[in-house]
């Protein structure tokens, strides 16, 4: 467990660490697809938002797991923690009364996933345990949700459900989250990759938008961002921008409107704090990048 940069949470706790990247629409869930999908996206390891995985990458390179993020080797790459579900009781308790931007918010499994098929129930029972006797708020970030829709929790408000979908191909996911028992569900559109509309944000309690970082981070449009903020604040669904796409993660934490003003977006589930406008973080990078006619943005999600 750690502090994190990660700005909609406080803390990391991977109670679980390492992953396999999954299909990006696994065959049981096809029903949920939106229209029809082409079989290449039934294979493991397809799911857009996983190619560039910067768990795996930050794992391999410094030796916390042996091989690739591959179903293969996930055996081999997958540790429960349990001497970590012991963190929580370290961190002191802010009042339950407070918001949720001034609460203490864990993501779980920033380096893996809380509901992979190899965490057992009986794992998932210990670390509920220990979130319901540790009340702060706890944000569970999944792919999985074909599974975690059918766990029984118990889901209090503190403890959030969240999906992965970033991608059009992944908005299943998202059906799977409504379906769920959790009372506060989130969708982390980290990274964007593509236009996401129309959206049905109903049961939805907060979107978060991020563009991708690190080696090889693909661009993400802000015309795809501010679909998903205008399908927010129609629907009123609180919405997070995180990050633009770079190199360097946090970079840009502003949403680029068409008239190229930025605007910083920091909602949280019950929170609709009004967006902030902010200067650039760079005049000449905000012209190159936001501000030249007929600039071309490569569809990523093609």
């Amino acid at each position: 467990m750690g502090k994190t940069i990660i700005s909609w949470a406080t803390y990391t706790a991977n109670v679980v660490h390492g992953c396999s990247k999954p299909a990006a629409v696994p065959l049981d869930v096809l029903p949920l697809a939106d229209g029809p999908i082409d079989a290449k996206w039934t294979h493991t390891g397809t799911s857009p938002e996983c190619i560039r995985c910067y768990a795996e990458n930050l794992s391999n390179r410094r030796g916390w797991t042996p091989a690739p993020w591959t179903e293969e080797n996930a055996v081999a790459n997958i540790r429960i923690r349990p001497e970590r579900l012991e963190d929580f009781r370290k961190v002191p308790v802010k009042p339950t009364t407070l918001p949720p931007s001034q609460r203490e918010r864990f993501f779980i499994c920033s380096m893996g996933d809380i509901f992979h098929r190899l965490v057992p129930d009986s794992y998932l029972r210990q670390l509920w345990d220990m979130m319901l006797a540790s009340p702060h708020i706890y944000m569970l970030l999944t792919k999985r949700t074909d599974r975690a829709m059918t766990w029984p929790g118990p889901w209090p408000d503190n403890i959030w459900l969240g999906t992965t979908c970033g991608h059009p191909v992944t908005t299943w996911r998202i059906e799977c989250l409504r379906q769920s028992k959790a009372k506060t569900r989130f969708v982390s559109g980290e990274p964007l990759l593509g236009s996401l509309a129309p959206l049905d944000l109903s049961g939805i309690n907060q979107f978060i938008v991020g563009g991708e970082s690190g080696t090889g981070w693909r661009r993400m449009n802000h015309t795809w961002a501010r679909e998903i903020r205008d399908a927010c604040v129609r629907q009123t669904v609180a919405f997070f921008f995180k990050q633009d796409s770079s190199f360097r993660t946090e970079s840009r934490c502003y949403l680029v409107e068409e008239d190229g003003s930025c605007w910083q977006w920091r909602q949280f589930p019950g929170e609709m704090t009004p967006p902030l406008q902010v200067q650039p973080d760079s005049e000449r990078k905000h012209r190159e990048l936001f501000q030249i006619a007929g600039q071309h943005f490569v569809n990523t999600a093609a």
